[in-house]
């Protein structure tokens, strides 16, 4: 897509940009060293070239390219930028979606109120009053002002209360928010049907502040004022991706994400997360109502913000368990919710144990050589011969997570790849280290395979500590369910060859489980219960204070003999 915007004098382009709404990625906080911001400038008055961009970019310089975070406008001027089209960067990967029973929260019903006249002067709210209706929310109150003189009335309704009423029918729409750490999704849902009528998905502005949570809790720590300036940029987000679903006029929103998100997106102090024992102020979650928060819905419409559990267990995992439980599952089970910070629960019945994972990135392809998102020409599968397919069909520019984890496997299928990280089979040399390349300026080098080893190593060595935990094996699970978008594309075989996910148990992918715990409570009201159920009945293991868990760790560095 091309971008023309205004760009300021010493000011950066990737801030630019991101004022203009252009969807770049900069999971590294704008550092330079993530290589994910890389634009074409087609035009405008730019700072020289940095070193680190020419490291980075090597000859696709002269062909405009720039890292937008490393460059800044060298005078007052406009700038025309093309971005890089990104496949799916307006879509959250869905797979799962169990069917319930119609119940949904808010209803939009026709009401005979009558006009008042000389012989009758009754107000209007009272004559609601009289129908059961009440009138406790202040816009409602001025939207029954407006549609005096108005017999009928639309009401939208929600335990009894109105959330909206007009003299012309509406339509009884829902919003879905995944609040992420990387992207947000937002999904729009027709309540009086329980279909989704439209769906988008938008990076996380916080990343400007840092790619994981630790970053951004540091900035809030430091600065209490950012707290408020990373809220004000995900609601500007997320208001810009309802609007462009036309959701403005939902009247009822559900919202996950986890702990620290969900503390942001509500505006509470997220600092207790920052220190040990990282006990969140907390963790029930709420209804609250759309005018409160400044979202971009009908101002007196409920807003469920999902619970949590308690650290980093958050609203996400709660959403992901009551999409499995209202799909139905064998237990035992496990959950693995794979993403930066991966969430992980063993389902056992009635009881729960769940542990949080600092995957970091590195899976996601943030911070490898040639790692990036899920853009035109990028790598997006490598089958065992080494051939692969790149989205679009387009020449191959990157490697994204799952053909990371495509690659690996095949690499030690093919003994190129030892089971302790070593790459044997090195075909190239790149900065004076080994690597393997893949095609034409696409490879993975040895730092690249240490950096998946320990992300890969946070996420088994923790379900093996719950499962160890519970007494049972990898073989006596029934089924083990991945969720997230990034899990939504992965090759089981591949995931399975690095031991990244257990060899035993049926592997369904999810998708984006959380959204669809998030429509389910616009679908079918009771199930807001059921989630708040689910999270006081999950167990929280701190697995860094157990004992053995960083030689499990060690242990899991090495990947899988065969």
């Amino acid at each position: 897509m091309e971008v023309r915007l205004a760009l300021r004098r010493g000011e950066r382009l990737l801030s630019a940009l991101w004022r203009a709404g252009a969807p770049v990625e900069a999971p590294c906080g704008g550092m330079g060293t993530c290589g994910k911001c890389r634009v074409r400038v087609l035009g405008g008055n730019l700072t020289p070239p940095t070193r680190r961009e020419v490291e980075s970019l090597g000859p696709t310089l002269g062909e405009g390219y720039r890292l937008s975070c490393m460059a800044f406008g060298a005078a007052d001027g406009e700038a025309v930028v093309e971005v890089p089209s990104a496949a799916g960067a307006g879509f959250a990967a869905v797979g799962l979606e169990p069917p319930t029973r119609l119940d949904p929260p808010v209803r939009v019903a026709r009401l005979h109120v009558g006009r008042p006249s000389l012989e009758d002067q009754t107000p209007p709210d009272r004559r609601l009053l009289d129908m059961g209706v009440s009138l406790d929310c202040l816009p409602a109150l001025r939207d029954l002002a407006s549609s005096a003189g108005c017999g009928d009335l639309y009401a939208a309704l929600w335990e009894g209360s109105a959330v909206a009423l007009s003299c012309s029918e509406m339509p009884a729409l829902g919003l879905a928010i995944d609040v992420g750490t990387t992207k947000v999704a937002v999904q729009l849902v027709d309540m009086s049907t329980g279909t989704t009528v439209a769906s988008t998905a938008v990076p996380n502005p916080q990343r400007a502040y840092g790619v994981d949570l630790v970053s951004r809790l540091r900035h809030v720590v430091e600065d209490p004022d950012a707290l408020w300036a990373m809220r004000d940029a995900l609601l500007d987000a997320v208001n810009r991706a309802v609007e462009e679903l036309g959701g403005a006029g939902a009247t009822a929103v559900s919202v996950v994400g986890n702990t620290a998100m969900t503390h942001i997106f509500l505006g509470v102090d997220p600092t207790p997360l920052a220190y040990s024992p990282y006990v969140p102020p907390a963790s029930l979650g709420g209804v609250y109502r759309a005018g409160e928060l400044g979202l971009a819905a009908r101002p007196c419409a409920p807003v469920y913000v999902f619970p949590g559990v308690t650290g980093f267990v958050g609203g996400d995992a709660v959403a992901d368990l009551l999409t499995v439980y209202v799909a139905g599952y064998r237990e035992p089970s496990l959950l693995i919710d794979l993403g930066t910070n991966t969430e992980v629960v063993l389902m056992l019945g009635d009881s729960m144990l769940a542990a949080s994972a600092p995957a970091g990135s590195a899976i996601e392809g943030v911070g490898i050589s040639r790692g990036v998102g899920p853009v035109v020409g990028a790598i997006d599968h490598v089958r065992g011969d080494l051939t692969y397919t790149t989205i679009g069909g387009a020449p191959p520019v990157g490697l994204t997570g799952t053909a990371l984890v495509d690659l690996l496997a095949a690499l030690l299928d093919r003994g190129a790849l030892q089971p302790n990280g070593r790459l044997t089979g090195a075909n190239a040399e790149v900065g004076g280290t080994r690597a393997f390349a893949l095609a034409d300026g696409v490879y993975i080098t040895q730092r690249d395979v240490r950096l998946l080893q320990e992300a890969k190593a946070a996420v088994s060595a923790t379900w093996r500590t719950l499962l160890d935990l519970a007494g049972i094996s990898e073989w006596d699970l029934r089924g083990v369910y991945v969720a997230g978008s990034f899990g939504a594309s992965l090759d089981v075989g591949s995931a399975r060859r690095i031991g990244l996910v257990p060899r035993g148990g049926e592997v369904t992918f999810l998708g984006n489980a959380a959204v669809v715990g998030a429509k389910l409570v616009l679908r079918n009201r009771a199930l807001w219960e059921r989630a708040r159920e689910i999270a006081r009945r999950v167990r929280v293991v701190e697995t860094a204070v157990l004992d053995g868990f960083r030689r499990r760790f060690i242990e899991e560095l090495s990947f899988p003999a065969d």
